[in-house]
């Protein structure tokens, strides 16, 4: 349920309270690599809106996830709703409902997308300003003398470049995620040493992530696929002839990467940015 509040809430650092666009105003500016936490019901809270944004994604995709996992979210703590002006900078005018998530249910929100670079990097983000507001050292982002021209200009051009250098990430993955989902849908497989190639990496080095992994394992010879790789559509075996000085052929079982491991592999090794298709 929505919650309007007479006080002004107060910002994770020690100072004098501030207005919800005041907040806002603070959070659309600073720095991409900063996170800022407000305080509500005496917890570090942070906004669904500036999540949605460091994800890369829409935020009313982020708001409807956290409806629909409602139960879950408040297992962790009340949840808070509010209504407020979109931030600066962001489209559409009209107020719109956001979360104010407490750690927990924001470490449970990132647990409901996809392990993006930019979801992973946010995640790491998280523990330091959490960890931060709980011993009392978050400080806030300093803004520019915007009655400096020059300074405001510095600003507001170093906020477009951060802002279009963010649109470029989030595009080149959604082409990399729909690529990887293609491959996923399609038939056939390939040796460990081609889907190395396909992932950009030294087939070696694939070989032992596969052992470290426990999606394979030897037995003094070739590699075998775990039975959960198999069953999970990551590997298969295959016969292959391999032809000896003889003239003869001997038959071998070799491990094979199927396309839903292929795409497991490039979301796990961190690939998805590298082009791999």
């Amino acid at each position: 349920m929505d919650k309007k509040k007479a006080h002004l809430p107060q910002m994770a650092e020690a100072g004098p309270a501030v207005s919800r666009d005041s907040t806002a105003m603070l959070l659309a500016r600073h720095a991409p690599g900063a996170l800022l936490l407000c305080h509500e019901h005496g917890d570090p809270r942070v906004d669904s809106r500036i999540l949605a944004a460091h994800m890369g994604n829409e935020h009313k995709h982020v708001r409807e996830l956290i409806e629909k996992y409602r139960s879950h979210f408040e297992r962790f703590g009340v949840l808070l709703f509010e209504t407020a002006k979109p931030l600066p900078g962001t489209a559409g005018g009209r107020p719109e409902r956001f979360a104010l998530l407490n750690e927990d249910q924001a470490y449970f929100q990132l647990t409901l997308v996809r392990n993006t670079p930019l979801v992973v990097d946010l995640k790491a983000r998280l523990v330091l300003a959490f960890r931060e507001a709980r011993n009392g050292r978050a400080a806030a982002p300093q803004l520019p003398n915007f009655d400096d021209p020059a300074a405001a200009a510095r600003a507001w051009a170093n906020e477009y470049d951060q802002k279009r250098q963010l649109q470029l990430t989030v595009q080149r993955q959604a082409v990399d995620v729909a690529a990887l989902e293609q491959i996923s849908a399609s038939d056939g497989s390939m040796c460990v040493t081609d889907a190395a190639k396909t992932l950009k990496l030294p087939p070696r080095k694939l070989f032992t992530w596969l052992e470290a992994n426990a999606w394979t394992y030897r037995r003094g010879g070739p590699q075998i696929a775990h039975q959960e790789a198999i069953k999970r559509g990551w590997l298969e075996h295959a016969e292959t002839r391999i032809p000896l000085n003889d003239g003869s052929t001997k038959v071998v079982s070799q491990v094979r990467v199927r396309p839903k491991g292929l795409t497991k592999l490039a979301t796990l090794l961190g690939q998805t940015n590298s082009g791999a298709a």
